[in-house]
């Protein structure tokens, strides 16, 4: 029950969460509903296994709106939540597979309405879950806008229905994010440094390759973030870069 310990994001969520010094370098919804799931981290396992649990019924209410009743449905199901991408997946203390379940349900909710012409006490009820889950990751409001812009375009009969639903989910989702943004004493939801970390990660990487020369207008833009020894990390081209914990490594220059 505890693989996701050992990863980095997991150790930082789950210190914010027994601190309560909660940032934004993740959503501070994250952090509350780990709170939340977990006991105020006193016992976590009962948030991997809620993680796990939301997953698969996610997956499986998912497919059971879109894919052909049957047999091969039965085992595509199956097979799918006993795979690492699910089971795996789900009982880490990672935001993804929240956010994904939040989408999958959603989704299942407007292939169920676009069938039957209407949306259901349940259907309803999966669109409340999804606006709960999804704002777990800071791309959750934005994937939800461009899947209402897409549906609106590609389901032209059932506009009338998934529009308003999807509109409804990221209207939720941005409001519980602004909240637990103000619950946790951040002026902003998203930090940003977290922003930009992986664009850094990138001129890192590029900057160990020894046929890349940067100018010293280039120089100039990023050396008062860090040093210029610091910059080239060969390990940012495939994993965290350890720009950031590099002794000349300036977060406010990040930031300003």
């Amino acid at each position: 029950m505890y693989p996701g310990l050992f990863g980095e994001d997991s150790l930082i969520t789950l210190g914010q969460a027994r601190s309560g010094d909660i940032t934004v370098w993740f959503t501070a919804w994250w952090v509350w509903v780990i709170k939340a799931f977990s006991l105020n981290t006193h016992a976590i396992p009962m948030l991997t296994l809620a993680g796990v649990l939301i997953f698969t019924f996610s997956v499986r209410d998912w497919a059971r709106a879109v894919l052909p009743d049957g047999a091969a449905r039965t085992w595509a199901i199956v097979v799918l939540c006993a795979k690492p991408h699910v089971g795996g997946l789900g009982i880490q203390v990672r935001h993804d597979a929240w956010m994904t379940a939040g989408f999958l349900l959603a989704l299942a909710a407007i292939a169920r309405a676009s069938t039957n012409g209407r949306l259901t006490a349940s259907d309803y009820g999966r669109l409340i879950a999804a606006m709960v889950l999804i704002p777990t990751r800071h791309n959750g409001l934005g994937t939800v806008i461009v899947t209402a812009v897409l549906c609106g375009i590609a389901m032209r009969g059932s506009r009338r229905i998934v529009l308003p639903a999807l509109m409804a989910v990221a209207a939720g989702v941005f409001l519980i994010t602004q909240a637990a943004t103000v619950a946790a004493g951040r002026p902003h939801s998203i930090d940003p440094a977290q922003a930009v970390e992986w664009m850094m990660a990138d001129v890192s990487c590029m900057a160990a390759d020894g046929t890349v020369h940067l100018t010293d207008d280039e120089w100039s833009g990023l050396q008062p973030i860090a040093d210029r020894a610091d910059w080239p990390q060969p390990v940012a081209c495939r994993f965290v870069s350890p720009l950031f914990i590099a002794p000349s490594f300036k977060i406010d220059a990040v930031e300003a």
